[in-house]
């Protein structure tokens, strides 16, 4: 045996023969072991898929974004995604891995444009809401909007009711009966940086919770920095702390210095929260701490800063310097959401 195919992968015996002039013959064995280290080759095929009005959803089949070819034989051909949901609006790259019959793996990315239909969509004239604790009512999309809403919550909108605080949009402040309006946000919005526009000091409520004459707290805000200092002498607790309550959906960032000079007793902190519920503690320390913080908003989220202080001054020789956060480099980035073609109601 001399040549040697796919079928031969793996050690192989061959018989070698010498006859010599006078018909003499020796016979030895060989091992040959013949192996593919070809891996397949993919050739793959770009799709443009339309989600359904239904459920917002399409699939396609891996022939469909695929093929490979290999000497040996395919033994799979996976693709990393080949459901598509409203999420997913815009290009999404589908990784493909091909594997041979000896283990051998390729992958190669192919494109899935996902798109979809316009929908249709009307406004409902009149909603009834039940206030929280706080006499608040958060409004979301799909209170207001009827017909075609499979993929309504990727989509940014923009909703003020015109009750006593037109400012935080979606929520409801107080009993009565409110007008609302309703439009799609333009998805090229540019972010805020600092404590300007929409966050600047007067959108921010502050907290002082009332400290005594032994007790100093203060919130300073410039349109670079937010700045929190505490320094007591007597108990009890009592905090510095500013809030603010998101109106659209977005990404908030933010560094922070906490000097700690009062370490293991005040705490510097900040919760993301929603009408009461602790959705996720970002910073929370009583050490010296720098730090970045990166989260999702989403409209009626609290974000909620501040240094708590435990009433006592820093033990010797920190006794007259106060605790200090300082919040920098804040900035709120619209989601990047999907153009929507719809007027305002």
């Amino acid at each position: 045996m001399t040549e040697f195919t796919c079928d031969n992968v793996g050690p192989n015996t061959v018989t070698l023969t010498v006859t010599d002039a006078s018909g003499n013959m020796s016979t030895c064995d060989a091992i040959v072991t013949v192996e593919d280290m070809i891996p397949p080759v993919i050739t793959v095929t770009p799709q443009t898929v339309v989600l359904s009005d239904d459920d917002g959803t399409a699939t396609l089949t891996i022939d469909q974004l695929a093929s490979a070819t290999d000497a040996c034989g395919i033994a799979s051909l996976e693709a990393s995604q080949l459901l598509f949901t409203c999420e997913d609006i815009g290009e999404v790259e589908v990784i493909i891995t091909a594997t041979d019959v000896n283990s051998n793996v390729s992958t190669a990315p192919v494109t899935v444009t996902v798109a979809f239909n316009q929908p249709e969509l009307a406004c409902i004239g009149e909603i009834n809401l039940t206030l929280n604790e706080d006499c608040q009512a958060l409004v979301i999309p799909r209170m207001l909007l009827v017909g075609n809403v499979a993929c309504l919550d990727v989509f940014n909108w923009d909703i003020v009711v015109q009750d006593s605080d037109p400012s935080n949009g979606p929520i409801v402040d107080g009993c009565g009966s409110f007008t609302y309006s309703i439009s799609s946000v333009d998805p090229t919005e540019p972010p805020t940086s600092g404590f300007t526009g929409d966050f600047s000091e007067d959108n921010w409520g502050v907290n002082l919770t009332n400290p005594f004459d032994d007790q100093f707290a203060d919130v300073t805000f410039t349109e670079t920095t937010l700045t929190f200092t505490t320094l007591g002498s007597l108990p009890p607790t009592y905090e510095a702390s500013a809030f603010y309550q998101f109106s659209a959906s977005g990404m908030v960032a933010f560094d922070y210095d906490y000097n700690g000079i009062d370490a293991g007793f005040d705490i510097a902190a900040a919760f993301y929260t929603f009408e009461g519920a602790l959705v996720e503690i970002l910073v929370l320390t009583d050490q010296p701490e720098t730090g970045t913080v990166t989260v999702e908003a989403e409209p009626g989220f609290t974000l909620i800063l501040g240094v708590v202080d435990d009433g006592f001054p820093p033990l010797n020789p920190n006794s007259d310097i106060p605790s200090v956060m300082e919040i920098s480099n804040f900035s709120f980035t619209p989601a990047n959401m999907r153009v929507l073609d719809f007027e305002t109601c």
